[in-house]
């Protein structure tokens, strides 16, 4: 009778089941293990649990399998069925007393299927890694509370971070405090946290985030949720470093300023001069003389409005990256293939003849490499210009 209540119980399990006596001897499976183990005109019963189970150690528990602990022990290792099919499972070991006798409950998961998966798993997981280290942007990923679940090498390194330090931490203390000036950021004015709200994305072509080491990083800045359904599950925030441009455009200040001190105002002053000089109010020069000086004075208002038009050229560089031409000046601005923008002179621009080309080059020089409108690096040469 208990024989028979045990075997109906052992039916009734979805998994494969073994019983094993102290010999090492399979004494009763279930329907189970006899479908899935067992192949026509075989038997499970009387043969070795090492038939089954090559892998299978029977001293795997302390004592042996008389003495087998009531715990559970769980591996994974080879099946092999009664044809000599074989495949990898989950085996579960616990002991079993029946009718006085000491047994062994063997239970057998295929998993076959969950191999696949998890194969499938590590290439994708392969993959993604691949990706996010290749990617020239910082990337740190978000769940739904702003913890951080993974940051590519670029943010950790840029922020000084190592990625066991961001790993499970919140991102907006960390980095994003507050404003560059110092001022506390505002949940209100938090573009991660409306993201992670509200399901918008967001992109900031200027934001700052804030260094292990206190100091500010300039960036442009994205935010993008992740989201299953209607419900936002996190977040993945990228940034671009733009440090190197902040100290182009520094630069380009620089020699804005340098143009503007050095060499447009002194030709404004010596135009000035000239003219003066040329008006003659005494009536003392030959008009020969007149005639020359205001020549000169004219070449030298024409070679400003050249070291004028040479210093505007180089204002594409700041409207690239979205601040564009201020309010009052008169340049128009064209967008090429390629994404960079080229200025276009005013109908009224002048233009340079021959006699004064000789100047283009020379104030060209004057430019660092990476702003030269002339060379290798594709940029529009400085558009001519005729005297009226």
């Amino acid at each position: 009778m208990e024989h028979a209540r045990l075997a109906t119980v052992l039916n009734a399990l979805p998994l494969a089941v073994l019983l094993i006596d102290a010999n090492g001897t399979i004494v009763m499976t279930n329907t189970e293990a006899a479908d899935s183990l067992q192949a026509h005109g075989t038997h499970l019963v009387g043969r070795g649990v090492l038939d089954v189970l090559p892998q299978f150690d029977l001293s795997c528990t302390p004592g042996g399998i008389a003495h087998a602990p009531a715990d559970e022990l769980a591996f994974r290792m080879t099946v092999r069925c009664t044809d000599s099919f074989e495949f990898t499972a989950e085996v579960a070991v616990r002991s079993l007393v029946h009718d006085d006798a000491n047994l062994l409950l063997i239970t057998i998961q295929d998993l076959t299927g969950r191999i696949v998966v998890e194969a499938e798993l590590r290439r994708l997981h392969r993959q993604i890694e691949m990706i996010l280290c290749a990617t020239t942007d910082g990337v740190i990923g978000v769940d739904a509370h702003a913890r951080v679940v993974l940051a590519n090498p670029v943010a950790t390194q840029a922020l000084g971070y190592s990625a066991g330090e961001l790993d499970g931490h919140a991102l907006l203390p960390m980095v994003m405090p507050s404003h560059a000036d110092g001022t506390v950021l505002p949940a209100e004015a938090s573009a991660l946290l409306d993201t992670l709200v509200s399901g918008r994305d967001h992109r900031l072509p200027v934001a700052t985030l804030w260094r292990k080491d206190g100091t500010p990083l300039p960036v442009e800045l994205s935010t993008v949720a992740v989201c299953e359904g209607d419900r936002v599950l996190g977040a993945v925030v990228t940034f671009a470093d733009r440090s190197a441009f902040q100290a182009l455009i520094e630069h380009q200040r620089t020699f804005a300023a340098l143009i503007d001190n050095e060499l447009h105002a002194p030709l404004v002053r010596v135009a000035q001069t000239l003219t003066q000089l040329a008006d003659d109010p005494a009536g003392q020069l030959w008009p020969e003389a007149n005639r020359t000086l205001r020549g000169l004075a004219e070449d030298c208002r024409h070679a400003a409005r050249l070291v004028d038009d040479v210093r505007s050229a180089r204002e594409p560089y700041t409207a690239q990256r979205g601040n564009g031409p201020g309010p009052g000046r008169t340049r128009s601005w064209t967008e090429h293939a390629g994404g960079v923008t080229t200025p276009q002179l005013r109908p009224d621009a002048p233009r340079v003849t021959a006699r004064h080309r000789r100047a283009v080059p020379a104030a060209a020089g004057a430019l660092p490499p990476e702003l030269s409108p002339v060379g290798s690096r594709g940029a529009p040469p400085v558009t001519a210009v005729r005297w009226p």
